[in-house]
């Protein structure tokens, strides 16, 4: 009796979740219709008046045929039909739209989340990238929710009401784009067909205002949702990782330094990258730009050589003193706990090495590969041009560090090196190195201490490596 009294209500609520919401947005096209087009509505009344007296007609002859009884059948099917319609185009015709919301996973990642939560789920789950962790948290909770079995699973992992939540207000959103094109078809048809301009446009610009409002809220609740739905996924990584036998105290430390890795480059490339955006011409036409733009001619390139480069400032000049005094204090606020005589012997050691200290560059933004020019007057090099602006295919690696370079980082710190790859590199378009890059050096190798446990130290960057053009 139990389990029939269950079925009974679950089909009731089944029904009415299928119902209203299609019946809810016939009631809003009504109105929209009212409000911006009450003339023509009038006209689209009468003709369903006149329709209505055909179907008595048509209703009469199939009870004159003994067809009576299916006459409740085929008017109920009309209803369902006409209200899942309402339900699949409204929707479609809004997603359709240019305005889809996208995200970069790893910057919302970094962003969102704390970065200790964030390890430990990486961690726990081998294969998983920062890109890919979303994927790879499903894949997993679907494997013990079969295990386990769904109505139980239900009471350990909370994002799948955050995905469903998320779900709708994406669906909502779709709906409200669908509106305002329903709502400037009907204004049209009104203006065309009994001229009401001043008015027309009047209602439909208020209108067109407060569902620009709504979406707008819509889009907000969108990023809201998707950073708790974050939250909530790291909250079933850590169950996944109990329900496993796995220990977030006991992470390798090989694998804990890779990760620390990727969260660092990660948040780095947040500082310029969104974490989300809204997406209007790109998402349809960037295909249609490059199918019918014409091809580019081919530009010539030319091979680009680097050789080896050993600053000639590094003579005993007053201007290469002041810049290891503030090198000194800079550094000496950023690692407190070391010791004054440490830091001038590492600032001596990089010297020594061929390094450049940041504060020798007088952008201290720069990244490795960029082109600088070297400044003999005031011991410095000053920056010319970013690399993706002068050479391609620009190529980076990360090999491990040397014991040297190990040893020039402060306790609890880590080395890490990244270094231009510039065996092929070749100039882009009509770019001459010999003509065009004379006198110009490339940063070939960035070496950073990163702090070994993540919290408020930051990274240390110790010095740059150059190269010149030839």
């Amino acid at each position: 009796m139990n389990m029939t009294v269950s079925s009974i209500l679950d089909a009731v609520r089944e029904g009415w979740n299928f119902v209203w919401p299609p019946c809810f947005l016939l009631l809003v096209l009504l109105v929209l219709a009212r409000i911006l087009a009450p003339l023509s509505l009038r006209d689209f009344g009468s003709y369903l008046g006149r329709l209505l007296q055909l179907q008595k007609r048509l209703i009469a002859i199939l009870r004159l045929y003994g067809l009576g009884k299916f006459v409740g059948i085929i008017e109920a099917f009309g209803i369902l039909f006409l209200l899942y319609v309402v339900h699949q185009v409204v929707p479609a015709v809004g997603d359709a739209i240019p305005g889809q919301l996208t995200y970069t996973p790893s910057v919302m990642w970094v962003r969102t989340v704390d970065h200790e939560s964030l390890a430990c789920a990486l961690a726990s789950l081998p294969g998983a990238s920062i890109d890919t962790l979303e994927g790879e948290v499903s894949i997993r909770k679907k494997a013990i929710q079969a295990k386990l079995g769904g109505a139980r699973a239900e009471d350990f992992f909370s994002s799948d009401w955050w995905q469903r939540k998320n779900g709708d207000t994406v669906l909502a959103f779709n709906i409200c784009k669908a509106l305002m094109l329903y709502a400037v078809v009907v204004a049209v048809i009104e203006v065309v067909r009994k001229r009401k301009v001043l008015r027309s446009v009047g209602v439909l610009f208020l209108v067109l205002l407060g569902l620009i409002l709504l979406a707008a809220y819509l889009l907000g609740e969108q990023v809201y949702e998707h950073e708790q739905e974050d939250f909530a996924l790291l909250s079933d990584a850590r169950v996944m990782a109990d329900v496993d036998g796995f220990s977030c105290e006991n992470i390798p430390t090989a694998q804990a330094d890779q990760i620390r890795r990727t969260l660092w480059r990660a948040e780095r490339d947040s500082e310029v990258e969104p974490g989300w955006r809204l997406e209007v011409v790109d998402y349809y036409f960037t295909w249609l730009r490059r199918k019918l733009s014409p091809q580019q001619v081919p530009q010539e390139q030319s091979q680009v050589y680097l050789a080896g480069y050993s600053p000639g400032i590094l003579s005993d000049t007053p201007r290469l003193k002041q810049l290891i005094a503030d090198t000194d204090r800079v550094w000496r606020t950023q690692i407190p706990k070391e010791s004054q005589q440490d830091i001038a012997r590492t600032i001596q050691h990089l010297l020594n090495l061929g390094y450049v200290l940041p504060l020798m560059i007088t952008d201290d933004k720069q990244l490795t590969g960029s082109l600088l020019r070297s400044s003999s007057t005031d011991a410095t090099f000053r920056f010319f041009a970013s690399a993706t602006d002068v050479l391609a295919p620009l190529r980076f690696s990360l090999p491990d560090p040397t014991s040297e370079q190990k040893s020039l980082c402060p306790s609890r710190y880590f080395a890490e090196v990244e270094k231009l790859e510039a065996s092929d590199l070749q100039t882009v378009g009509h770019i001459n190195p010999f003509t065009d890059l004379r006198d110009l050096l490339v940063v070939t190798e960035k070496l950073t201490c990163l702090p070994q446990t993540l919290g408020p130290n930051q990274p240390l960057v110790l010095g740059y490596r150059l190269a010149r053009i030839e």
